[in-house]
């Protein structure tokens, strides 16, 4: 299915009913049923294998991570950029309220993501900007492909509206479903280990913008916290590690800053 034809039943989908969450610090969107049920699955029948992924693995997160979309199907490029018509983008820039937003062609920490079993996300903030500190990180786009995800497999978004420290909330990785979420310096947010022995696959985008969306000036590394059930030797070990990141990141930004394996 070419890209255009995907643009064309996003826009369609946009058009219609979707869930806002105003509970916080930051905005989310739940848009159940993205596509058509056939072309969903089609989506999820084309991923590609977790062994044409690259492997992520530290304190902070394990997963498999790609963007080498010329060994994949091409329906993987066209429901990636699809997400970067200017057409989509006006139509989620019309629902978020937010302006002027500028998708991410080199795909900073976005494409495809797969995680297996015992596969996690620390919560933990995105980084504040662009590669080249020029624009501020405004909306992460999330779009489920696992057919048949339950929310007991785990590997779901796990959101804290008002504060690291504060209750959680659960976003099911639904399959077809497409999650928006206002991305500031409070936007914290993880993913559950995932305990089912099945993948759980995301296409995922990002767009910036010139000003952050919650008109506040910010900089800051990604920075990873702890679940509560983490141990007291992780929660120190990742305390350490984003203080260090974050110290050292406008002196030493060409050390500290990992090879980025997304970027085209």
């Amino acid at each position: 299915m070419k890209k255009k034809e995907i643009v064309d039943l996003i826009l369609k989908r946009l058009n219609q009913p979707i869930k806002s969450f105003n509970d916080g610090n930051f905005k989310y969107y739940v848009i159940s049923d993205l596509l058509p049920l056939k072309v969903a699955n089609e989506i999820a029948d084309k991923f590609p294998s977790e062994e044409n992924l690259r492997k992520r693995d530290s304190l902070r997160e394990y997963k498999r991570v790609g963007v080498d979309f010329e060994i994949y199907d091409p329906i993987m490029e066209s429901i990636t950029f699809a997400f970067h018509d200017s057409q989509v983008v006006k139509s989620i820039e019309k629902l978020t309220g937010f302006k002027k937003m500028i998708p991410d062609e080199h795909l900073y920490a976005g494409g495809l993501s797969s995680m297996s079993k015992n596969s996690f996300l620390n919560p933990h903030l995105d980084n504040s900007h662009n590669d080249d500190k020029t624009l501020y990180r405004a909306l992460n786009l999330l779009y489920y492909v696992s057919k048949d995800w339950k929310i007991d497999y785990g590997g779901n978004l796990i959101l804290f509206p008002n504060g690291i420290k504060s209750s959680s909330k659960t976003i099911h990785s639904k399959f077809n479903s497409l999650v928006l979420m206002e991305t500031n310096n409070q936007s914290y947010h993880g993913v559950s280990k995932v305990i089912n022995k099945s993948s759980r696959r995301c296409i995922s985008n990002y767009y910036f913008s010139e000003v952050s969306t919650n008109g506040k000036n910010y900089n800051h590394v990604t920075s990873f916290f702890s679940f509560p059930k983490d141990s007291l030797v992780k929660r120190i070990s990742l305390l350490l590690d984003r203080n260090s990141r974050q110290a050292l990141s406008s002196v030493f930004k060409k050390i500290i800053n990992h090879k980025n394996w997304h970027k085209r």
